[in-house]
């Protein structure tokens, strides 16, 4: 999981630093860090996946990472809240990914409020006022309609946000049991329910802890850590597939 984190970050920052990202746009207080952490509901047992009777708690790196593989593999939803940092740029993610038809959230990232709804094959990301300040689309027609990641506004989205728009790009990255190293720290409360806590390391200083439900499908319920550079905090709440709509073509903005 620790490679998802590093990936994203790294090209935010990489990204930005090639593209500028709208650095000079205001930072309105309302959009980063305004997503709301909220106790995530309990994971049910019947999703079918157990890992003996001990649970989720004290495994092996190994089998571990099989119970999340095993896991993630016959999830139908994930919604993800929280905030991921590289060098001091922060990225706010409210986002509802499901495996069957369209994914929906709203991302804040240098200023920007950016909605978004993906189907897998297009990306739509709403023109809300903030994000054509950070794309420097002045048209005022373009308003609260959509661009599709084809278009050259829509490109910049889809480069820096792509790991998060859909149920698989997101377990492709890194939360779909990759073979990373973890000690178990022992159980925990977590809001109403107990879980099982790992953590991984790497000698580059970055350190995550993986929040786990102590029985049941070892669907993490939330991460945080990071370095001095990097940081993450994230919920996790699965399985509670949402609607999306795609926007229609007269709602698309082609300039």
């Amino acid at each position: 999981m620790r490679q998802y984190i590093i990936t994203a970050a790294t090209g935010l920052v990489t990204a930005c630093l090639a593209g500028g990202c709208a650095a000079s746009v205001q930072q309105p207080p309302a959009v980063i860090g305004s997503v709301t952490q909220r106790p995530v509901t309990s994971i049910s047992a019947s999703v079918g996946v157990t890992t003996g009777a001990a649970g989720n708690a004290g495994l092996s790196s190994s089998q571990l990472n099989a119970a999340i593989t095993a896991a993630t593999a016959q999830a139908t939803a994930l919604e993800v809240t929280g905030t991921l940092t590289s060098a001091s740029t922060p990225l706010a993610v409210d986002a509802h990914l499901n495996s069957n038809g369209p994914s929906s959230g709203t991302l804040g990232f240098e200023g920007a409020s950016i909605p978004f709804v993906s189907t897998g094959d297009v990306d739509y990301f709403q023109l809300t006022t903030s994000f054509m300040a950070w794309v420097k689309l002045t048209d005022p027609a373009a308003k609260g309609k959509w661009v599709t990641s084809t278009s050259s506004y829509g490109e910049t989205a889809v480069t820096l946000f792509s790991p998060f728009l859909t149920l698989k790009s997101f377990l492709s990255d890194g939360l779909a049991g990759s073979g990373d190293t973890f000690t178990y720290q022992g159980p925990q409360q977590f809001a109403s329910q107990q879980v099982a806590v790992y953590q991984e390391q790497s000698g580059t200083g970055q350190r995550y802890d993986y929040d786990f439900p102590a029985v049941g499908a070892a669907l993490p319920l939330r991460a945080s850590g990071g370095d001095s550079d990097n940081s993450e905090d994230f919920d996790f709440a699965w399985n509670q597939p949402t609607t999306a709509v795609v926007p229609p073509g007269s709602e698309i903005y082609t300039g």
